[in-house]
């Protein structure tokens, strides 16, 4: 998977529209940025890419840009 289909499955969970979500946007901007949607991202984490991040991480998180800095080594690059 690689980054634009990654950001397409995050928009998909916070409920978004695909081109929204951009390495800068504030997660507490996203309406739907949730403990439900934290929870379904955890969950793509580990269907995906078979990792497991602790739940107290992501809340600690504030862009999308440090959810890609989590997940970097498990993109693939184009």
């Amino acid at each position: 998977m690689n980054v634009n289909e990654f950001t397409k499955i995050f928009e998909d969970i916070v409920m978004v529209e695909h081109g929204t979500i951009t390495s800068d946007t504030q997660l507490d901007s996203l309406d739907d940025w949730d403990s439900l949607s934290r929870a379904s991202l955890l969950t793509t984490f580990e269907e995906e890419f078979n990792l497991k991040i602790d739940e107290a991480i992501l809340r600690k998180v504030s862009s999308f840009a440090e959810i890609l800095e989590l997940i970097k080594d498990h993109l693939i690059n184009n």
